[in-house]
């Protein structure tokens, strides 16, 4: 942002893994696209990718886990952010296992708040934890074809990162 920061000085720094996060606020206030990227390299066991592709489509989930809550970033195609749900875990109202109550968030227009909430609600029952998942899922005039493979890719994706997460 026009100020000098020396860039290779700024690496060596987060990488000590000593720093806390007032320190890294007070060291570069102004660069926080970067902190934000350092934040998530020096946590790298707390920060998981996965990917799920077939037919020219492409999905992508991220987790980060916040203490016992957990961030989900889900995007495919054209990435972007359509919706965001936040599901708690509680008590099924039908028996004595864990289901999920959602809230949900969308863009105008955007269909993403199903994913979204599928997600949030899913791994917040499975887990154990409050899960926010943000969805920006966009295939240009996709047919209906494609939007069967992506649901079928998406519930690919999110059994392989609960197996994933619950195994961590």
């Amino acid at each position: 942002y026009g100020e000098d920061y020396n860039y290779n000085k700024i690496l060596q720094l987060f990488q000590c893994h000593t720093l806390t996060y007032s320190f890294m606020e007070y060291i570069i206030p102004k660069i926080k696209l970067i902190r934000a990227c350092f934040l998530i390299r020096l946590n790298q066991e707390e920060y998981m990718k996965w990917f799920n592709e077939k037919n020219g489509i492409k999905l992508e989930c991220i987790a980060v886990k916040m203490g016992k809550d957990l961030s989900l970033i889900l995007t495919g195609g054209e990435a972007h952010l359509g919706s965001t749900a936040l599901a708690i875990p509680r008590l099924s109202l039908n028996g004595g296992k864990l289901s999920a109550t959602a809230s949900i968030l969308n863009v105008t227009g955007h269909k993403d708040g199903v994913l979204a909430e599928h997600y949030a609600s899913t791994a917040a029952a499975q887990l154990g934890c409050r899960c926010v998942c943000s969805c920006g899922i966009h295939i240009e005039q996709a047919t209906s074809q494609q939007l069967a493979e992506i649901q079928k890719l998406a519930d690919e994706l999110l059994n392989q990162v609960l197996t994933d997460l619950s195994v961590s």
